[in-house]
């Protein structure tokens, strides 16, 4: 468990292409977090992330699939930017989400 994470910072230069299911699953204080371009594929990353406000794909991100329950319960979100390279968005992405999904971008 993460609850005390409040911030990632990954590096401008990072060779990351996956980011696994359940790597910041119950991050309960990650506020904001940017994927960088370079990673390719995520899993079920963000389940029950309640504090998370924002998501954002650095541009030039080549992921086209967005698995089931990625965004589960991650109450406060507000913003998400989704590339458009995404073909897929799984089942029940953003349950317990979309109440407070005040705009997504494509």
């Amino acid at each position: 468990m993460c609850e005390a994470l409040t911030t990632v910072d990954i590096e401008e230069n990072s060779q990351l292409e996956t980011i696994g299911d359940g790597a910041f699953s119950d991050c309960t204080s990650l506020k904001k977090l940017t994927i960088p371009a370079t990673v390719t594929s995520i899993g079920t990353v963000f389940q029950n992330c309640s504090a998370l406000e924002e998501i954002t794909f650095e541009s030039g991100c080549s992921i086209t699939n967005i698995p089931d329950f990625a965004f589960q319960m991650c109450s406060s979100l507000t913003s998400i930017t989704i590339p458009s390279t995404v073909t897929s968005i799984g089942t029940y992405d953003f349950y317990e989400s979309t109440r407070h999904l005040l705009q997504t971008r494509y």
